[in-house]
């Protein structure tokens, strides 16, 4: 429970910063990715491993009370660049938060484990945003919101039981087998395939948010908030079938996502699909997320040892985020400056299509070679 409720906390600190640079007019690609982005790039990765040396709780009290500072500097337009300096450096709290989320439960299958962590982050984006709907869009509701989020994150820190710690410990007393190196092919095909189909959603999400006005944007944030609590909530019901692995599964949403939007392609003319893309589109997209995210977490990390797993989970939300900084200069370069063609649901079948190639193609030689 309280790895749920510090990822949901994370979660909202995340929107709350997102609204905020709306309010300050800070949402320029260029300035998130310079002041926010690019550094949580890097300390996914860095504070993952040191989680995976030191312990989770040791690394979540630097990034729990770093969000602390975050929510005091983004009360203000002036030190907002700071607060989001400060944020994509030091805040990397959910991968730490998912990783001890799976020591806690090292019987319980990995997709359901990943399934109820992304459920968690799906139903803050559909709560939240439906609340600061209803209230009218109070003028100081995510000031508040990242405040209260990141105290109470405090708090819950104080109650966390480390895991990870005591195991670790006993594995180098027992001088245990040899851990499996972290960069393999196999991890390899699955952040590709995890990067093209983010940098697919990330870049139709950029359009979506780029076009709309505030109450549109926040209604987009619910939909998909929606559809990806969904999918994660049948992930937690459906047991495992026997015969088929996470990996099949995942191709097939793949080819199913890219049959999807390459259909929508076809069905509209060049001119009029920027067009037809709105907010409702973020709907499908969620339920797409909600399905290969949790597969592609569980497929990678079911492989690994527990002192092994926040570098895993800090390379997984790497990718995704390193998708959220391609996604805009990929909007750029196909819908605004060099052709021009409007062929947005083109490109995103295609990165699905690559994302469902990249797997099979691995599937496909791995059975050859048996």
């Amino acid at each position: 429970m309280n790895t749920n409720l510090l990822i949901i906390f994370s979660e909202v600190q995340k929107l709350s910063l997102l609204y905020l640079a709306y309010k300050y007019n800070f949402k320029s690609a260029g300035m998130l990715i310079l002041y926010w982005l690019l550094w949580q790039l890097v300390s996914s990765v860095i504070l993952g491993k040191l989680s995976d040396i030191k312990g989770r709780k040791f690394v979540l009290y630097f990034t729990v009370f770093a969000s602390v500072v975050v929510s005091f500097l983004a009360k203000y337009e002036t030190s907002f660049k700071y607060a989001l300096f400060i944020d994509g450096l030091l805040v990397a709290t959910l991968p730490i938060a998912f990783a001890a989320k799976s020591d806690k439960n090292p019987l319980r299958s990995k997709r359901l484990i990943y399934a109820e962590a992304f459920l968690a982050r799906a139903i803050t984006w559909l709560i939240v945003p439906t609340v600061f709907l209803i209230s009218k869009f109070s003028d100081s509701f995510w000031e508040n919101a990242l405040l209260i989020s990141s105290l109470l994150s405090v708090i819950v820190l104080f109650f966390f039981n480390d895991v990870q710690d005591d195991t670790h410990k006993l594995h180098v007393a027992n001088k245990g087998k040899k851990s499996s190196s972290i960069y393999t092919a196999y991890v390899f095909v699955f952040l590709m395939s995890l990067f093209f189909s983010e940098s697919s959603y990330q870049t139709i999400s950029y359009l979506v948010e780029e076009k709309e006005e505030i109450i549109s944007l926040t209604k987009s944030y619910i939909l998909f908030g929606l559809g990806m609590s969904l999918t994660c909530g049948l992930h937690l019901l459906i047991k495992e079938i026997k015969g088929i692995s996470l990996s099949v599964i995942c191709a097939s949403t793949f080819f199913i996502t890219f049959l999807y939007f390459f259909v929508k392609f076809v069905s509209f003319s060049w001119e009029d699909q920027l067009y037809a893309l709105n907010y409702t589109e973020k709907t499908v997209l969620g339920v797409v997320s909600g399905v290969y995210i949790p597969l592609i977490y569980a497929i990678i990390c079911e492989k690994f040892k527990i002192h092994q797993q926040g570098t895993i989970c800090g390379l997984l939300e790497s990718t995704m985020t390193l998708a959220e900084i391609i996604s805009p200069f990929l909007a750029y370069l196909f819908f605004i400056s060099a052709f021009n063609l409007n062929l947005v649901f083109f490109i995103d079948s295609l990165g699905f299509f690559v994302s469902f190639a990249i797997i099979w193609t691995y599937l496909s030689q791995k059975r050859g070679s048996i």
